[in-house]
């Protein structure tokens, strides 16, 4: 098996979405000092190379609050300022680290004005309501387009019940949406009659494409088309984002759907549109199995053995290695633990449940985050956990907590670009759980000193994951 990244052409989002909040919010709530990032990096916690550009935090025993950077949105409910006490029982929805090109603000909603994350409600309601009613507003922008395009669309062959689709899925909202165009700049996807055919993206691409179809019909720039409100129905929300759909096209398993190497597309060879045919294979995995996953101590043993001879390599080489043999090695290491499991396991993965779940995100950090704060022991160092352990008034987290909360905050986001399912969610877990304790030591130490703590942790996961969906 050949592990490969992304693209290269892959860019992080510097979204048209991060945009609208920074202009809904207005200035940071919580001054951006060095002092205030310093703190608010270590007690949310955010990895140590995003930049924050905006923030609305409460510094305490239980800090909490909203933090928007330039890679992801940081969500950490917890009771309000008159409620901070050592022995609240409600720590409210908890913590949530949401990469842009992960996040969909259709979680973030309203009831009787009271702000909810995927319908529960925050404890410190007034902190996160701005954030909610930006969010909302984005979403009424959204429908508000779509209702107004159907009501323009009337009588026309754009609202035919199986117009045909044309998914484009690039690595931003520009690349995509200059491949729908031609040498004039004209709009090339049209069907036999010559009426434009609908353009899905992924959905973090949406409102930027949204706004360039206006554009570009403004122009007069889409043949048969003159009503800029049509974009509202010319442009689809596609129900995956581009690197969940890199992905799932890579296991190459998806008919009429596949992954361009060199360009970084996935393409769809099929008018139903490609978030047909990735929910319709996501939902076909349903069928593999039933109930939870069952492992003899035999399995256990073999990943156990290929857990800690994977790892313990990659933490070897990355030690005395250069670069390029850190990637070899990182490359060897996923290349046997995919060869292991699928040699030594013997069973079919199965499936109790297969879609791409929003509520996926947050659903792993639970977990992760209590076998980090086991393993890690003394990573921190000793004194740091002495003075912790002497001095529990201090307005910080256990260290191994903190860690703890960042290793789960990235899984959460990993297990969502993948759409992993359920089953194997739970052999994640298993392959997490008998890591030697000694590599999350090390794992931890890294994370202490390193100035690209996301990427580390990937570095760790990823392969396990690929190993899993290659199985």
């Amino acid at each position: 098996m050949t592990v490969r990244a992304l693209p290269g052409g892959h860019d992080a989002v510097r979204p048209y979405l991060l945009t609208q909040f920074l202009t809904d919010l207005g200035p940071s709530e919580t001054k951006l000092t060095e002092r205030n990032t310093k703190r608010i990096k270590k007690s949310f916690p955010i990895a140590r190379e995003q930049e924050i550009l905006w923030a609305d935090a409460v510094f305490g025993t239980r800090s909490h609050g909203l933090v928007l950077t330039d890679t992801g949105v940081f969500l950490k409910d917890g009771p309000s300022g008159d409620d901070d006490k050592e022995d609240a029982k409600d720590d409210g929805l908890g913590y949530f680290y949401l990469r842009w090109e992960n996040f969909n603000p259709a979680r973030i909603s309203h009831k009787k004005g009271n702000p909810t994350l995927d319908g529960a409600f925050f404890l410190d309601a007034e902190m996160f309501r701005p954030f909610a009613m930006a969010c909302v507003r984005i979403n009424n922008r959204r429908v508000r387009a779509y209702k107004a395009a159907r009501t323009a669309a009337k009588g026309t062959a754009l609202l035919a019940p199986h117009a045909p689709i044309r998914s484009v899925c690039r690595s931003s909202a520009k690349a995509s949406f200059e491949w729908c165009l031609d040498e004039d700049n004209d709009y090339r996807f049209l069907d036999a009659g010559g009426t434009p055919k609908i353009l899905e993206v992924p959905f973090e691409q949406y409102d930027a494409v949204l706004e360039r179809m206006r554009k570009l019909i403004a122009g007069g720039h889409v043949p048969t088309v003159s009503d800029t409100q049509l974009s509202g129905i010319l442009v689809k929300c596609g129900s995956y984002s581009y690197i969940q759909a890199v992905n799932l096209a890579r296991t190459g398993k998806i008919p009429l759907v596949r992954y361009n190497e060199r360009t970084g597309s996935v393409i769809c060879d099929d008018e139903k549109g490609l978030g047909w045919h990735l929910g319709l294979w996501l939902r076909k995995r349903m069928g593999f199995g039933a109930g939870t996953l069952n492992m003899s101590s035999g399995h256990t043993q073999a990943i156990t053995e290929l857990v800690s001879e994977g790892l313990a390599l990659g933490s070897l080489a990355q030690a005395q290695a250069g670069k390029d043999e850190q990637t070899l090695a990182k490359e060897n290491m996923a290349n046997m633990v995919a060869d292991r499991v699928v040699s030594t396991a013997g069973y079919s993965l199965g499936s109790t449940g297969a879609r791409v779940l929003f509520s996926t995100l947050g659903a792993a950090a639970g977990p992760l985050g209590m076998i980090a704060g086991l393993a890690l022991g003394d990573a921190c160092g000793k004194a740091s956990i002495e003075a912790l352990s002497m001095a529990k008034e201090l307005f910080i987290e256990p260290e191994t907590k903190i860690v703890g909360r960042l290793l789960g905050g990235v899984l959460a986001n990993i297990a969502f670009e993948y759409a992993l399912t359920p089953t194997e969610h739970t052999l994640l877990h298993e392959m997490l759980g008998h890591v030697n304790p000694a590599i999350l030591q090390t794992l931890g130490a890294t994370l202490q000193q390193t100035q690209n703590q996301e990427t580390e942790i990937r570095k760790f996961v990823i392969p396990m994951v690929e190993a899993i969906r290659k199985a």
